[in-house]
């Protein structure tokens, strides 16, 4: 069985054919309230009468529209062949679309801060950055890396009672600055004992200023290794 069905100008389609099409008499497909043309017997021509004159040119095909109500549609005609030995139309070429770039990297930094500094660190950048927010977190995560690599570790451990830390902070910037950070004491068996963070006080460029840190020393506790956490310095350079 055929997959195509003639429609009434001829032209052949797959079917199925258009809802409200019907196959009429002449083996095309029509809509049900059309019936095709049936052709009309020629007039007797006297013997003595010159022959017919053909036409010169050939009327333009009449373009069908199903009247409105009538399910379907007829398909659009297959576009048109170029005449033979006609030139190929060269492609059109359009500029490539540029690609906006990404902020993945950036999106991620931001997580990473929001788990390292926490919300309260990064509300404040938010705030004072506005719409650079990601920029100033790079910016931000700088200057607290700075920060934290100023800090001078000299002692570690049982002292007196207490879990102590102690060293110095030398304000390697250009402005007096406010530091607050805090120890934690890491014990061989990776367990880990925090300090409450502390207030170090107002340094001023270029001055080394001491810090000392303590807890209550646990039982039992052997040789630690003290590392510094929870970083935070005013000014911020960003926010002025």
């Amino acid at each position: 069985m055929s997959d195509t069905y003639i429609a009434w100008n001829g032209d052949e389609y797959p079917l199925p054919a258009p809802d409200g099409w019907e196959l009429k008499s002449d083996g095309r497909y029509w809509p049900a309230d059309r019936e095709p043309l049936q052709p009309q017997p020629r007039a007797a021509q006297p013997t003595n009468a010159p022959p017919p004159t053909a036409p010169q040119t050939a009327p333009p095909p009449a373009v069908f529209a199903p009247p409105p109500g009538v399910g379907g549609a007829m398909p659009p005609p297959a576009a048109a062949a170029p005449p033979p030995g006609a030139p190929p139309t060269a492609p059109q070429w359009a500029p490539p679309t540029p690609q906006k770039k990404s902020n993945a990297g950036k999106i991620i930094l931001g997580i990473v801060a929001l788990i390292v500094l926490g919300v309260g660190a990064c509300s404040v950048i938010a705030v004072r950055a506005g719409e650079g927010f990601f920029n100033a977190i790079e910016d931000f995560t700088e200057e607290i890396d700075a920060a934290r690599r100023s800090v001078a570790v000299e002692t570690c451990g049982a002292e007196n009672g207490e879990l102590v830390a102690s060293g110095t902070i030398t304000n390697e910037r250009t402005v007096e600055t406010g530091y607050q950070f805090a120890i934690v004491f890491v014990q061989s068996d990776g367990s880990r004992d925090r300090t409450r963070s502390t207030e170090i006080g107002q340094v001023a460029p270029g001055e080394t200023k001491e810090w000392r840190i303590a807890n209550p020393l646990p039982t039992g506790i052997g040789e630690v290794t003290c590392e510094v956490v929870d970083m935070s310095i005013e000014p911020l350079s960003f926010g002025n």
